[in-house]
């Protein structure tokens, strides 16, 4: 690999990962279009000259699982028998008999193929960045040059497991990862995840292109929760200040669900950065409280600014979402990091790790109080009304009830991916207080089990699998960091 063209390909992708969140999340067909392309351009043009890094990457279960799950929604697009839908599905038969003026003799799995079909767009636009990016991870670098001083990549690992678990707990009461650069981003993830959790000799890691990857997702993290909390202080009714869009929006998306779930996985990331800042430097050595004190005005120290920062700007952006299943989930994932660190540290370093955490509630509900405690004081009271069961609770509620009639019609298949708005309607009990249309679940696992039966459940407990073996990993590789020095392996 050529210096110039791993240039190149770190500048597209640092901008696919800045543009995808700020094109209202990539949800316009013309936005992911464009998102879709430059993915495109940097799969092909980075797997040609590696090769035998791709073939291991294609190896690893974790993307056999992915490309298995690609290949059976396939199928669901293209016309079959009548006699062999109607074995496999007799329902979507008997729905086309009732409904259809026209009776075909092939038909598609899927109860809506065209909706199937761009749905499949979107999810290999997303595999394609995971495998561009895993490919990426995993292959020598152009120019390894002199050693630096990198962050700990385990704690890079610990990142990434926190922000996939965020959106897993979110996504209970949300849709968050159809959104097309939650997508994106939940595959540079898992590409983290796969890359830093193998074993033996192939464990060796692209440094330059993970920093490259990480601070792409720091800087689109950063710069949008920046412009969501400046639209929102200066809103008018209009994203950018230009377009009118219905619902709750915040930024540049048009669902401030989707922001919570873009913004919980970028969080994690300048967390561990400025932890692993704080716990190298000399501060473990500062045994009075002054010094201690002291050391956060130092020269060492304003290296760990720039993190701190982006991590606190993104989380008192999420507090200014109305997005209860955001905060809630990213509170699980903060809890996840700080429990898996202290756990495995020496007690100069765990006192760095609560300084540490600390220091960011304290920024944190500073800046809170200067954006306005109206904000927070609106949480509260929406947090209040969820644990006591408010309309909008009831009707998620009622969605669900609802789903489990399409689950029993459509068992082992389902109606095939982002059908969901279109067979809900006829099993539909819930009132027209959400519209005249159901556009989701309001629970991703509900409608990935409505749309993909039971061979899709199977896929998503699959993944479970691999998500707490390379956890376990982390965890493991953790408990090296009590007695190693940073960057030891």
């Amino acid at each position: 690999m050529t210096l110039r063209r791993a240039l190149i390909e770190d500048i597209l992708t640092v901008s696919v990962l800045i543009v995808s969140p700020m094109l209202f999340g990539s949800v316009y067909i013309w936005a992911f279009s464009l998102v879709f392309f430059v993915t495109a351009i940097l799969f092909f043009s980075s797997s040609v000259f590696n090769v035998d890094d791709f073939k291991k990457v294609i190896k690893e279960p974790v993307t056999l699982l992915f490309l298995a799950f690609l290949a059976v929604n396939i199928l669901y697009v293209i016309p079959f028998p009548s006699d062999v839908i109607r074995a496999v599905s007799p329902e979507t038969v008997l729905l086309r008999e009732r409904y259809a003026i026209d009776q075909e003799a092939r038909q598609c799995l899927s109860v809506y193929p065209h909706a199937t079909a761009l749905f499949l767009l979107k999810v290999t636009g997303c595999l394609l960045f995971y495998l561009y990016a895993s490919g990426k991870l995993i292959a020598p670098e152009a120019d390894p040059g002199r050693k630096k001083d990198h962050p700990d990549k385990r704690l890079i690992s610990l990142a990434a497991l926190a922000g996939v678990l965020s959106l897993s707990v979110h996504a209970f009461a949300d849709f968050s990862l159809r959104v097309p650069s939650n997508g994106l981003y939940f595959a540079a993830l898992v590409s983290v995840i796969l890359a830093l959790g193998m074993p033996g000799d192939k464990a060796k890691v692209n440094v330059r292109f993970l920093m490259t990857l990480v601070n792409g997702v720091i800087l689109a993290g950063f710069f949008t929760a920046l412009f969501g909390m400046v639209q929102a202080l200066s809103w008018n009714g209009k994203i950018y200040w230009l377009l009118e869009k219905q619902g709750g929006v915040f930024g540049p998306f048009i669902n401030n669900n989707n922001y919570a779930g873009f913004i919980e996985m970028c969080i994690p990331f300048p967390l561990v950065l400025f932890v692993d800042a704080v716990v190298r430097s000399s501060l473990q050595y500062k045994h009075r409280a002054w010094d201690k004190f002291l050391w956060f005005f130092s020269d060492e120290a304003s290296g760990v600014y720039l993190y701190l920062t982006a991590a606190v700007v993104m989380i008192v952006s999420l507090f200014m979402t109305p997005s209860s299943g955001g905060m809630i989930s990213f509170t699980v994932s903060f809890f996840m990091i700080f429990i898996t660190l202290t756990a495995f540290l020496t007690s100069g370093r765990k006192r760095n790790i609560f300084l540490s955490a600390l220091v960011i509630s304290a920024l944190f509900w500073a800046m809170l109080a200067w954006v306005g405690p109206d904000v927070f004081k609106g949480e509260v009271d929406k947090m209040r009304g969820l644990l006591n069961g408010d309309a909008r609770t009831q009707e998620r509620i009622v969605i669900w009830k609802d789903s489990i009639g399409i689950m029993k019609d459509y068992p082992i298949l389902g109606t095939g991916l982002g059908t969901f708005p279109y067979i809900y309607s006829k099993y539909r009990t819930l009132t027209d207080t959400l519209g005249a249309r159901v556009e989701y679940a309001e629970n991703e696992y509900v409608q990935l089990a409505v749309e993909t039966g039971a061979a899709g459940t199977a896929f998503a407990l699959f993944f479970l699998v691999f998500y707490f073996k390379r956890f376990g990993t982390c965890v493991m590789s953790l408990k090296k960091w009590r007695t190693q020095r940073h960057g030891d392996e």
